[in-house]
C-alpha cells in the first residue's frame, strides 16, 4: 500500500440546498399502549369472540325467565271539605303510607284479579309446557316476599285439599308461581312504585305488570269519583252564595262613585292626569331656565376672559359676526403692513384705532345678546311661578277628592275581599268538576310494561357481553406479554438501558428502492422526517468533535441488512450539504454495496489502491451530483485484513482527515466477517447501528462485545429502519417545514 503524499486531494465544490416543494401536516401522536395493541389486533379480538361464544352457548342450555316491568306514580292528593278551603292538597306521604300501597298490589285480590283476566289455565300450561320450577331469586326481588301475602298463600295451600275445590287449588298453585317471581317496591324517596313480574313467557310477564297496576288504578278511580261528587255539590252551594254577595258589594261601589263625580266636578284619575302634565310642564320649564342661565354664564366668563372677538363661536348674530369678520380683514391687512412698517407708522395706528372701535362695538354686541337672554330667563320664571300656582291648586283639590273618597276606598276593598273568595271558590268548583269528568285516580301509570326482548335469567346478552370482555382482558393480558417478549429492541430506552451507551440518532423507514431515490428525496423534500432526523444525528456528532478540525467516524453493525450502508451514504449525503467536505470510505470489502446501491463506475476504486497499481486521488470519485467523494471497491475483492494492515488503514484516514472535513467508514458487519474488527479501531468515533424490532437482543450483545475485546467502546448508537407508525418515540410521524 502506498498512502498518499504530497498529493493535493482537495477540489473545488459547490454545495446546493434545494427548498422543500411540498409540506406534509404532522399527523396525530398515537401512544406507545395503542400502538402495541394495534399491532395484536386480530388476537384480542379472537380471544374476545371466543370466550363470548363459550358464554352464551353456556347460557343456551339455562331455563330462561322473562322480566316486565311497569312504574307507577302515586298522587297523593285527598279532597278535603272547608268553610274556607274547598280542595287541599297533602304532597306529605309517610313511609307507612307508601309501605301500605306496596302491600295493596301485592294482594290476594289484585293478584288474583290479574290471573283470571289473562286465564289461569293458560298460565298453569305455560308453566307446564316449560317444565320449569319456581323462578330463582333474581337481583330485584327481596328473599322475603311482602307482609302477609305469603302467610296467605301458604294456609290455602296447607289446607286439606277435600275442603277446597278444584279451581282453588289452581289458582293457588299459579298464584304461587306468579308470586315468587313478583317484586313491589318504591323507587329511593320518591312517590314512585316498580312493579316487576318475572315468568316463563315474555308476553305473561308483560301481561300481569300491566294488569296489576291497572286494577290498583281501577281500585282508585271509584273512591276518586265519589269524593269529587261530593266536594262538586257543596262547592256549588258556596259559589252560588258568594256570587250574591260579590254583585252587592260592587253594585254599592259603583253608585258612589257616580254620586262623587257629580259633587266633585271630576274624579281623581282625571285630577292626577292633569297634575301630571302641568308636573311635565314645570320640568322642561325648569330646564330652559337652567340653559339659558348656563348660556348666559359661559358667554360672560368668556367675555371677560378672551375679549369680545373669542365670544363670536357662542353667539348668533348676524352684526356680530359681520364685526368679527371686518375685525379679521384689519387683522390680516395690519399683518401684511407688519413686514416692512413699524407699529408707529400712521396707517398702522389708523388700523389700531379701527380694530379698537370694532371690539367696543362688538363688546355692545355682546351685551345686548346677554341682556336677551336675561330677559328670556325672567319670562320662563314668571311661566314657572304660573305652574307651581296651578300645581298647587290641583294638589288641594286632590286633596279634597281623597278624603271624600274615605268610604269609597272601603266599598272598594269589602268588595275586592268578597270577589277574590268568590273567584277561589269558583276555581275549586272547577277543579271539582274536572276530577269529575276525568275520573283520576291516586296513582297513574308512567311506564308501561313492554313485551321483554330478551330473557333476565339467565341473560344470555348481559353474560355473552361480559365473556367478550374477560376475553378482551385475555387477548390483552396476551398482546402484552408478546410485547414485552419481543426479540428486538424498540425503544431507544430500551437500548440505552440494555448496554449504556447513548442512542444519538432514530432514523426511519423509508419506501427507497436505491440510494438514487435516497437523494432525491433529500433534495426533493429536504425538511422531511427523514431529513430532519439526519440533521440531528449529524447535529449531534458535531457537537461531540472540536470545532475546525477533521473528524471519522466508522458505522458498525452487528448482522447484514441493518440499513447501514443506506444510513452512510444518506449521513454523507448530509454532511455535504451543510458545506462540509466530505468522503464516504467503503471498507467493506466483501460486500462491497456502496458503488452498487449508488450506481458509481469509474476506472479504479480502493482495490487497485491498496494493491498499488494507483495513487489515493485516482482511487477517488470525484463527488459530483452526489456532493461527496467515494472511496470504495466497485466489487468484492478479498478479505480486507489479509491484504492491508491496521496501521495502514490508521494513515489511509489521518491522510483523508487531512484533506476532509468529515470522512465516513461503512465497516462490514461485526458477526459476519473479521474485517469489522480491524477497522473498528481507525476512526475517531464508532457508531453502532441496530435496526428496529429486527435485530436481536443477544446479536447486539455479542457484537459489542467482540468490539469490547479490543477495546473499541461505541460513541453512540443509532436506530435504523423505524416505523413511524408504530414507534412510539416518534412525537411527530411527519413533519415538512417550507
Amino acid at each position: 500500500m502506498n498512502p498518499l503524499g504530497n498529493e493535493d486531494l482537495g477540489t473545488e465544490r459547490s454545495y446546493i440546498v434545494r427548498p422543500a416543494t411540498n409540506a406534509k401536516g404532522d399527523e396525530v401522536d398515537l401512544s406507545e399502549f395503542v400502538h402495541s395493541l394495534l399491532r395484536r389486533k386480530w388476537l384480542i379480538l379472537g380471544c374476545s369472540f371466543a370466550v363470548a361464544a363459550l358464554f352464551y352457548l353456556l347460557t343456551a342450555q339455562m331455563t330462561s325467565y322473562y322480566t316486565a316491568r311497569a312504574t307507577l306514580m302515586l298522587d297523593p292528593r285527598d279532597t278535603q271539605i272547608s268553610t274556607s278551603q274547598a280542595l287541599v292538597s297533602d304532597l306529605q306521604l309517610s313511609n307507612p303510607i307508601l309501605d301500605s300501597e306496596v302491600a295493596v298490589i301485592q294482594s290476594n285480590q289484585l293478584l288474583e284479579q290479574a290471573i283470571s283476566s289473562i286465564g289461569v289455565d293458560r298460565i298453569d300450561a305455560l308453566y307446564a309446557e316449560a317444565n320449569a320450577p319456581l323462578p330463582p331469586f333474581s337481583w330485584f326481588r327481596s328473599k322475603k316476599p311482602a307482609s302477609g301475602s305469603e302467610t296467605d298463600t301458604t294456609e290455602e295451600i296447607d289446607a286439606p285439599p277435600a275442603l277446597i275445590p278444584p279451581e282453588r287449588v289452581k289458582m293457588n298453585r299459579v298464584s304461587s308461581r306468579i308470586r315468587e317471581g313478583l317484586s313491589v317496591r318504591r323507587v329511593g324517596q320518591s312517590y314512585v312504585i316498580e312493579i316487576l313480574s318475572e315468568t316463563v313467557d315474555p308476553q305473561l310477564s308483560s301481561l300481569m305488570a300491566n294488569n296489576l297496576a291497572n286494577g290498583y288504578i281501577q281500585q282508585q278511580i271509584v273512591n276518586r269519583r265519589e269524593a269529587a261528587l261530593r266536594a262538586t255539590t257543596w262547592l256549588s252551594n258556596q259559589v252560588e252564595a258568594q256570587r250574591t254577595q260579590v254583585e252587592r258589594a260592587e253594585a254599592a261601589v259603583e253608585d258612589f262613585k257616580s254620586a262623587q263625580i257629580i259633587s266633585d266636578g271630576a274624579s281623581s284619575d282625571i285630577v292626577s292626569q292633569q297634575m301630571i302634565e302641568l308636573n311635565d310642564q314645570l320640568a322642561r320649564v325648569r330646564a330652559e331656565i337652567a340653559a339659558e342661565e348656563a348660556q348666559v354664564q359661559q358667554i360672560e366668563a368668556v367675555l371677560q376672559g378672551d375679549g369680545a372677538p373669542a365670544v363670536g363661536d357662542l353667539l348668533s348674530s348676524p352684526l356680530f359676526a359681520t364685526l368679527r369678520e371686518r375685525r379679521l380683514v384689519l387683522l390680516q391687512e395690519d399683518a401684511n403692513l407688519a413686514t416692512r412698517l413699524e407699529e408707529e407708522h400712521p396707517e398702522r395706528r389708523q388700523i389700531a384705532s379701527v380694530i379698537a372701535q370694532l371690539d367696543a362695538e362688538m363688546t355692545d354686541e355682546a351685551r345686548k345678546v346677554i341682556e336677551g337672554f336675561r330677559n328670556d330667563v325672567r319670562i320662563l320664571e314668571f311661566r314657572e311661578q304660573a305652574l307651581l300656582e296651578n300645581v298647587s291648586e290641583l294638589e288641594a283639590k286632590l286633596a279634597a277628592i281623597s278624603r271624600s273618597s274615605l268610604e269609597l276606598r272601603q266599598l272598594e276593598r269589602e268588595a275586592d275581599a268578597l270577589r277574590g273568595t268568590y273567584e277561589d271558590w269558583l276555581a275549586r268548583l272547577s277543579e271539582a268538576r274536572s276530577q269529575v269528568e276525568l275520573q283520576s285516580a291516586e296513582a297513574f301509570l308512567i311506564n308501561a310494561a313492554k313485551i321483554p326482548s330478551g330473557p333476565s335469567a339467565p341473560r344470555p346478552k348481559l353474560l355473552t357481553a361480559f365473556g367478550a370482555v374477560l376475553g378482551l382482558v385475555i387477548g390483552l393480558i396476551a398482546a402484552l406479554v408478546l410485547e414485552t417478549s419481543s426479540h428486538g429492541f424498540a425503544r431507544s430506552a430500551q437500548l440505552e438501558a440494555a448496554h449504556g451507551f447513548p442512542v444519538v440518532g432514530s432514523l426511519p423507514k423509508g419506501n427507497w428502492s436505491g440510494p438514487g431515490e435516497i437523494f432525491a428525496s433529500l433534495a426533493d423534500d429536504p425538511y422531511s422526517l427523514f431529513s430532519e432526523r439526519l440533521r440531528q444525528l449529524r447535529e449531534t456528532l458535531l457537537s461531540r468533535k472540536e470545532s475546525g478540525t477533521s473528524h471519522s467516524y466508522v458505522l458498525l453493525s452487528s448482522v447484514p441488512n441493518e440499513g447501514k450502508s443506506t444510513a452512510a451514504l444518506a449521513l454523507a449525503r448530509m454532511f455535504a450539504i451543510s458545506n462540509r467536505s466530505t468522503i464516504l470510505v467503503d471498507l467493506d470489502t466483501r460486500q462491497s454495496a456502496i458503488y452498487r446501491e449508488a450506481n458509481l463506475t469509474m476506472e479504479h476504486d480502493l482495490g487497485d489502491f491498496i494493491a498499488g497499481r494507483v495513487s489515493l486521488s485516482q482511487a477517488i470519485m470525484r463527488g459530483g451530483a452526489l456532493n461527496f467523494d467515494v472511496l470504495g471497491s466497485s466489487s468484492s475483492k478479498g478479505i480486507l485484513s489479509d491484504a492491508v494492515k491496521h496501521s495502514e488503514l490508521v494513515e489511509l484516514v489521518e491522510t483523508l482527515k487531512r484533506h476532509y472535513e468529515i470522512v465516513i467508514i461503512d465497516a462490514p458487519p461485526v458477526l459476519a466477517v473479521s474485517d469489522a474488527l480491524m477497522v473498528a479501531g481507525v476512526a475517531d468515533s464508532l457508531l453502532y447501528l441496530v435496526r428496529w424490532r429486527k435485530t436481536p437482543k443477544r446479536a447486539v450483545k455479542m457484537g459489542l462485545t467482540h468490539l469490547a475485546s479490543i477495546g473499541a467502546r461505541p460513541e453512540g448508537m443509532v436506530l435504523t429502519m423505524v416505523s413511524t407508525q408504530q414507534d412510539p418515540d416518534y412525537y411527530v410521524r411527519h413533519y415538512n417545514y417550507g
